[in-house]
C-alpha cells in the first residue's frame, strides 16, 4: 500500500463469496511524525489485521451487536418504549426515611 497519503493507515479487504476474505494492511508515515506515535499506531493496525485473519467471527458477534443497539436506539413502535412514573406513596417514604442512601446527580465511580 506505498500509495497512501501520509501519515495515513490502510486496510484492505477482499472478500469472496464462500466467506474467505484477503487482508492487507499498510501505513505511510512522514520522516517528521512522531515515532513514538507511528509505533502505536502500527500495533493497533496489527491487532486490527490479527483480529481478522483469526477472530472474524468475534468481529461478526461485535457488529451484530452494534446493530442491534443502533436498531433498540430507534424504536418507533410505542408500545416497547415503557413512561416510568414513580409512585407518590413510594416517593413520599423515600423524603421521610433517614436510612436511604441519596445519591448525588453527578458522576458515580
Amino acid at each position: 500500500m506505498s500509495d497512501l497519503p501520509d501519515d495515513t493507515m490502510g486496510l484492505i479487504i477482499g472478500v469472496q463469496e464462500d466467506g474467505s476474505m484477503e487482508i492487507m494492511v499498510g501505513h505511510n508515515f512522514s520522516p517528521d511524525f512522531n515515532a513514538d506515535a507511528a509505533r502505536d499506531f502500527e500495533c493497533i493496525l496489527e491487532g486490527l489485521n490479527y483480529f481478522m485473519k483469526y477472530h472474524p467471527d468475534l468481529l461478526h458477534q461485535l457488529g451484530d451487536l452494534q446493530q442491534l443497539a443502533a436498531k433498540a436506539l430507534n424504536l418507533e413502535d410505542p408500545d416497547q418504549v415503557v413512561d416510568f412514573q414513580a409512585d407518590k406513596a413510594l416517593t413520599d417514604k423515600v423524603k421521610e426515611a433517614s436510612n436511604v442512601v441519596k445519591f448525588p446527580k453527578g458522576k458515580m465511580h
